[in-house]
């Protein structure tokens, strides 16, 4: 455990010690964040790149309709960190009135522009104050790969809550980080350091339990949880190892891409029942949880 950098905290979820301020953040995400492709985005994707992107939502959405998230009447949806705009053009293409919150609207320039009339760029934060204030609600609140991101991630989910309408539903992926595997990949020496802990990118370090722990502090439900697929498995073999040979990440990125998008093609009913269990046993490189306000 690398107890220089990073502690666990209350909620059973490692977090930085020392945490980037404010000032440090939004100059980060406004001016290097995308525009120096240190995310994971990037700035153009092959066919089975895309496709893989709005199967993942097609995944996702497939569970907000199990939860009957079809029988809300408003069908507003906000992205908060929309990024690229991905879940803005798919939520839009299913007739849903979109909303996009994000520090810099460059990556969603790029990839699709036709959104940025959505976007709201600058301080994410001050963004859902003013919807607070304005009393909105929306029936979908996505945060995806945000929540690490935040200094105070229990109160941006306070205010999730507060814009939730009745039956909505908050939709959270973060890395599945400290994971068994990552543990196992360690203790067996098939990696060298946790390269899952960057600073400033990431302050938190969530694992499944932690997620619902810290959301049931904010007052919401767990109503599912998934992960996705267990790219760090091929850390365990020499010739698949991108973090002993980072000239091996390519090929691994593509088999992802390929399997999600095959598995996806059999069943997404299966898929997400595959990856129910994945975040049951504690694999998958991320896990996306699915929350509703508490009713008292």
């Amino acid at each position: 455990m690398n107890d220089t950098k990073v502690t666990i905290n209350q909620y059973g979820y490692y977090e930085l010690i020392n945490k980037p301020d404010d000032l440090e953040l939004e100059s980060y995400y406004k001016n290097i964040y995308y525009q120096e492709s240190r995310s994971s985005y990037s700035k153009s994707y092959v066919e089975e790149e895309i496709q893989y992107f709005k199967n993942k939502y097609e995944q996702k959405y497939s569970i907000l309709l199990e939860h009957n998230i079809h029988s809300c009447d408003t069908r507003g949806f906000l992205d908060i960190g929309c990024g690229e705009g991905w879940g803005l053009d798919f939520f839009c293409s299913k007739g849903w009135e979109v909303k996009g919150l994000e520090y810099s609207g460059y990556g969603c320039s790029i990839h699709h522009p036709e959104m940025l009339q959505f976007l709201t760029e600058g301080e994410p934060e001050v963004a859902l104050k003013k919807l607070i204030s304005e009393n909105k609600k929306f029936d979908v609140i996505w945060l995806d790969n945000v929540l690490e991101h935040l200094k105070n991630p229990l109160e941006i989910l306070k205010y999730c809550s507060l814009l939730l309408s009745e039956q909505g539903v908050l939709v959270i992926e973060v890395p599945n980080d400290f994971s068994i595997v990552q543990n196992r990949l360690l203790e067996k020496g098939f990696i060298k350091e946790e390269f899952w802990v960057v600073s400033p990118d990431h302050i938190s370090y969530f694992n499944k339990d932690g997620l619902t722990n810290l959301c049931s502090d904010a007052e919401l439900d767990c109503l599912d949880i998934i992960s996705d697929y267990a790219i760090d498995f091929d850390l365990f073999n020499p010739n698949s190892n991108y973090k002993a040979d980072s000239t091996l990440g390519p090929s691994s990125h593509n088999s992802r891409i390929e399997i999600e998008n095959m598995l996806h093609s059999i069943s997404v009913e299966k898929t997400n029942k595959l990856y129910r269990i994945y975040a049951e046993l504690g694999i998958g490189r991320q896990i996306t949880g699915f929350y509703r306000k508490i009713s008292y």
